[in-house]
C-alpha cells in the first residue's frame, strides 16, 4: 500500500450516515487482512506507530469502538483466567473490505474471498497468535523507520504457492534480494522433526537466486502467559541439532532466538545488517585488534598465527575463526582464536564449537588453541546470547571493551568467563 492514499468516505446506510477512513486507518485495514485476526495489543502498538503523532491510548479505543460499530472491524472477547479479565481481538468487517476495494487496495474477488474467510475464525491459537505478533512488531518497527518490507502468513504466500506448499512457514519477510522465514517454536516438536523442516529450507535455498534466512523463535512470557522467560534450555538444544553450515548453500542462513528477541533481528536481516560478510567480521575483529595493542601497551607482544599454522590440514573454511593470534607474555605464550558473533547465528554457534574443540588437546593437525574470544557488537547483544554449552576456555566481549576503558591504559578490562553451562560471571582477561 503506498503512502499517497487516499481517505475513504463509506456511506454506512439509506440514513445518510457515513465514516471517513483516514490513509492510517486503511494502512491498519490491509494489515488486518494478512494477519486475519490481531489481538488489542498489536492494534494499539500499530495506531501508536503508523500515525506521525501518536494518538493517546484512549482516542484509540474510542475510534476502535466507532469502526466496530459501523461494521468496518469485528471485535471478539475472550475472558482471561483466573482474573476473568476481558482481552479484545479483532478482524475486519464487511464495510472494511468494501473500504479496501473502493481505495483499490484489493480487487472485489479478494474482498469477497477474504469475506468468506474471515466471518467465521474464531480467535486463533497461542502459537499462530504468537506468528502474528511477531510479525505485527516487526512490521511496526520498519514503520518506524521508513523501512518497505512485504510480508505474508507462510500459507498465503504466492512464492510458496508455486513450489507445491512443500514448505509452510509461520511467516515470510522480503526486501529487496532477501527473503527470511519465521518459524515460531513451542517447543513442542521433536528434533528430528525440526532437522526435516531444514532440509527443506536448505533445497528451497538451493532453487533461487537470493538470500534466504531462516529464524527459529523460541516462544516466550512476551508472547504466551504459558512460558517463562527463560528458553536457554530449548534454544541451546536446537542450535546444537542443526545441520553442518559447511553443508549449506551459500544464500543460506539460520538463526535460533528468543520470540522477545525475534523483530529486531529480523528487521537487521532484512536492512542487511545481518549476517555479516567474512570480510566485515576480519575487519572488526582487526579494529578490536589494535584497540587491545593500544590499551595494554606493552603487557604482552602480539603476532598473527596464520590459518595453514592454526589449522594445518584440518581447515573447514566455513568454520575457522576470523583471526589467531600468539600473545607472547614474560613468562608464557598464549595462542587465541578470535570470532565475531552474532547473536543467535548458529554458524556462528558452530565456530565457536569447532574453535573451542581445539583448545581441549584432540585435534589431529595445527596448533592447539589455549583459548578463544568472541567479540559481539554491544554489550546487548553479548548478554542477551544464549549457547547452553560450557565452553570453559573461552571470553565474551564486544566491539567496544577497550574503548570504553581509556582511563585504564595498560590494564585488562572485565569479560564475561562461562562458569557453568548456562551463567557466564564477569573477571579480568588478564
Amino acid at each position: 500500500m503506498t503512502a499517497g492514499t487516499k481517505t475513504i468516505t463509506v456511506p454506512l446506510g439509506s440514513n445518510g450516515k457515513r465514516i471517513v477512513l483516514k490513509h492510517e486507518e486503511l494502512l491498519f485495514l490491509h494489515e488486518l487482512t494478512i494477519h486475519r485476526t490481531l489481538q488489542v495489543r498489536d492494534v494499539y502498538d500499530f495506531f501508536r506507530n503508523v500515525f506521525r503523532i501518536a494518538p493517546h491510548t484512549k482516542s484509540i479505543a474510542k475510534r476502535l469502538g466507532r469502526l466496530v460499530s459501523a461494521g468496518i472491524l469485528m471485535r471478539m472477547e475472550e475472558r482471561v483466567n483466573p482474573t476473568n479479565l476481558k482481552t479484545y481481538y479483532y478482524k475486519i468487517g464487511k464495510r472494511g473490505l468494501e473500504a479496501l476495494h473502493k481505495s483499490n487496495l484489493i480487487s472485489r474477488d479478494d474482498a469477497e474471498r477474504l469475506y468468506q474467510q474471515i466471518f467465521y475464525l474464531k480467535i486463533p491459537k497461542s502459537h499462530t497468535m504468537a506468528a502474528s505478533h511477531l510479525a505485527n512488531q516487526t512490521k511496526v518497527l520498519g514503520l518506524s523507520e521508513d523501512l518497505a518490507l512485504e510480508h505474508n502468513r507462510g500459507i498465503d504466500d504466492p512464492e510458496l504457492k508455486k513450489k507445491g506448499n512443500v514448505l509452510i512457514s509461520d511467516w515470510v519477510f522480503k526486501r529487496r534480494n532477501r527473503t527470511v522465514f519465521l518459524e515460531v517454536d513451542s517447543g513442542r516438536q521433536t528434533l528430528e522433526v525440526i532437522s526435516s523442516k531444514v532440509e527443506r529450507y536448505i533445497h528451497f535455498a538451493e532453487t533461487v537466486n537470493e538470500n534466504v534466512v531462516l529464524v527459529f523463535s523460541v516462544m516466550d512470557d512476551t508472547v504466551s502467559k504459558s512460558f517463562t522467560s527463560d528458553r536457554s534450555k530449548r534454544i541451546a538444544s536446537l542450535k546444537e541439532n542443526m545441520s553442518p553450515c559447511q553443508n549449506w548453500p551459500k544464500n543460506f542462513s539460520i538463526y535460533v532466538i528468543t520470540a522477545e528477541r525475534t523483530p529486531e533481528l529480523i528487521l537487521r536481516i532484512l536492512k542487511r545488517s545481518e549476517p555479516l560478510s567474512q570480510e566485515f567480521r576480519g575487519y572488526v575483529i582487526d579494529e578490536w585488534i589494535e584497540q587491545l595493542k593500544g590499551r595494554t601497551k606493552g603487557k604482552f607482544e602480539i603476532q598473527d598465527l596464520a590459518k595453514e599454522t592454526a589449522y594445518g590440514s584440518d581447515r573447514v573454511k566455513e568454520l575457522e575463526a576470523d583471526f589467531t593470534l600468539q600473545l607472547n607474555e614474560a613468562t608464557r605464550t598464549r595462542y587465541i582464536a578470535l570470532i565475531y558473533a552474532e547473536e543467535g547465528n548458529v554458524q556462528t554457534y558452530q565456530r565457536i564449537r569447532y574453535n573451542h574443540h581445539r583448545t581441549k588437546g584432540t585435534l589431529i593437525h595445527g596448533q592447539r588453541l589455549d583459548e578463544l574470544i568472541m567479540v559481539y557488537k554491544d554489550k546487548d547483544f553479548m548478554s542477551s546470547e544464549v549457547h547452553g554449552v560450557f565452553w570453559e576456555n573461552s571470553w565474551y566481549t564486544f566491539r567496544d571493551t577497550w574503548r570504553l576503558s581509556e582511563d585504564q591504559i595498560g590494564s585488562y578490562p572485565e569479560m564475561l568467563k562461562p562458569i557453568s553451562q548456562f551463567r557466564r560471571e564477569w573477571n579480568r582477561f588478564e
